[in-house]
């Protein structure tokens, strides 16, 4: 991690929610984390134009705790924390991204109360990003639970968490991946009733039914997805996981193969559906 300084303009926010949603779905893998610093005695000119700057190769060895204590000591937009935890997802570090993403949902939970004069005083451009922040922030979490789950049984879908549930109930013991799916599950509820149309809440809607061998759910969420998103990235990939998965695999090689012609330079594109 860096400090630095910028003299860059800010850029504006688009309010349309698919299209936003979308161009998350497709981020830059190279982008760094900028964490806007507020705390100390800077003066009014400066504390917009000092950061901390984490590159991407950092994530693979930064600790969640420590990047979770500056993102809260300065205060940090959720947009910033859903970035961190999507740069750790690109880095394969399923479990920090989920430990900084959970966190994230705590400052949502801090700053979503009724009586908040906070809420009163938003303009309707920055309540808009305010929400749609929250729902991401909620739906990335439960996508991180999906990866965590993964990572639990060693991957595989519905057919390989069978063994590890019967293995459970004999030893007493809970079963990670299920606990894992049931906490995905809430948060993608919660996101839902925030904002019911929000694509990437779709995403992860997809994958957990998918894993669940819940074939059918799963085609109507990517299916949602690629008609209000178009062709995104993670839509591709799941449709071609559920044509796979229903033994059509001329129509999954030819979602796979529209995915690799649209973004032939997306590498570990599992890691990063829905973020």
């Amino acid at each position: 991690m860096v400090a630095a300084t910028s003299t860059a303009e800010p850029m504006d926010v688009d309010d349309d929610n698919n299209k936003n949603a979308a161009t998350d779905l497709e981020a830059d893998n190279e982008v760094s984390l900028r964490i806007p610093i507020t705390s100390g005695t800077l003066s009014s000119e400066d504390s917009g134009n000092n950061f901390v700057e984490v590159f991407p190769e950092e994530f693979s060895s930064l600790a969640a705790n420590k990047l979770v204590q500056v993102l809260r000591d300065e205060a940090a937009p959720i947009g910033t924390w859903a970035d961190a935890g999507l740069l750790y997802m690109q880095q394969k570090q399923a479990r920090p991204a989920l430990v900084v993403l959970e966190e994230a949902c705590d400052v949502v939970v801090d700053t979503t109360a009724p009586s908040s004069s906070l809420s009163s005083s938003l303009n309707k451009k920055e309540a808009d990003q305010k929400k749609k922040d929250q729902v991401r922030i909620l739906a990335a979490t439960g996508i991180a639970h999906l990866a965590a789950a993964q990572l639990a049984s060693g991957g595989g879908n519905e057919s390989s968490s069978s063994s590890s549930s019967r293995k459970s109930k004999r030893t007493g013991e809970s079963d990670p991946k299920l606990e894992l799916r049931q906490q995905a599950d809430d948060k993608f509820t919660k996101a839902s009733k925030i904002d019911t149309f929000f694509p990437m809440t779709w995403i992860g809607r997809g994958m957990l039914n998918l894993e669940k061998n819940q074939i059918d759910q799963a085609r109507f969420f990517f299916q949602t997805t690629e008609k209000q998103c178009g062709p995104v990235l993670p839509a591709l990939l799941g449709m071609a996981a559920v044509l796979f998965a229903e033994g059509d695999y001329k129509g999954a090689q030819s979602k796979y193969a529209m995915a690799i012609r649209r973004y032939p330079d997306e590498s570990g594109a599992p890691a990063r559906v829905g973020f």
